[in-house]
């Protein structure tokens, strides 16, 4: 089943490391400068995201058909990592990807 693509300023949700494994909510701050949705970067592997407690992490993405210069898409429910760990929770109202 696809999946809501995400872009700048998607949430997520997980724990900060850096603020004692407390639960934090953050959005998606860059994406590919090469693709856009309603003007907004798509957020593949490596884009960066910033938790509400001001710390970053970097999204996982795991499209298997969507790539944009070699790297997958970020879809809802996809990991991201480095001080927070946590997954995706919103997308594209209209841009799905396996």
């Amino acid at each position: 089943m696809p999946f809501p693509v995400c872009t700048i300023g998607h949430r997520f949700h997980g724990v900060c490391h850096a603020c004692g494994n407390s639960e934090v909510d953050g959005m998606m701050i860059t994406g590919s400068p090469v693709r856009h949705i309603d003007g907004l970067e798509i957020c593949v592997t490596g884009s960066i995201g910033i938790g509400d407690c001001g710390h970053l992490c970097y999204s996982v993405g795991q499209s298997t058909v969507f790539f944009i210069d070699g790297l997958p898409v970020v879809r809802i429910g996809d990991p991201v990592t480095g001080d927070i760990d946590g997954k995706l929770i919103t997308g594209s109202d209209y841009v799905r990807a396996d």
